[in-house]
């Protein structure tokens, strides 16, 4: 199987991190784990955002309940240059100054009514809350042909 990641310089590394490290447990500051798995992903996952020369630079989240894509806007663009438009599976951000626009599939469906974005220091925030479809179930009457 031909992996994008490379698994064995990721548990290298991670056993290297590890080894030397052994937190204040009384205090319960765990912030140091943050910074290992920052680190560890930096240096063991390529750098993709850079691969498509004009795109936005993102970073896509999923957890339970929520998509959360984050997008950081080019210091030469003003906000409100920015558009943000959504279907229930993917993210179009448009650029009106440069008249670019990059579409991001998301990995589930979303409920487009409750997404909301924020811009904080430069980077636009987008949750987008999971849709989940109640499927049923439900009863199907067998008949019989008589034999």
């Amino acid at each position: 199987m031909n992996d994008l990641f490379d698994w064995k310089k990721f548990n290298q590394y991670m056993q290297n991190q590890f080894s030397n490290i052994k937190p204040d447990l009384p205090h319960l500051d765990f912030s140091w784990i943050e910074n290992i798995v920052k680190d560890s992903v930096h240096s063991t996952v390529p750098d993709y955002k850079n691969r498509v020369p004009g795109q936005f630079s993102v970073e896509l989240f999923e957890m339970l309940n929520y998509i959360i894509v984050k997008v950081k806007v080019p210091e030469d663009l003003t906000l409100s240059s920015v558009h943000l438009t959504a279907n229930s599976t993917s993210l179009q951000i448009e650029d009106e100054a440069n008249q670019r626009k990059q579409l991001i599939k998301l990995p589930a469906v979303i409920d487009v009514s409750g997404a909301k974005a924020i811009c904080q220091n430069g980077i636009v925030e987008i949750r987008l809350p999971k849709k989940y479809l109640s499927d049923p179930f439900r009863e199907i009457k067998i008949r019989s042909t008589g034999k």
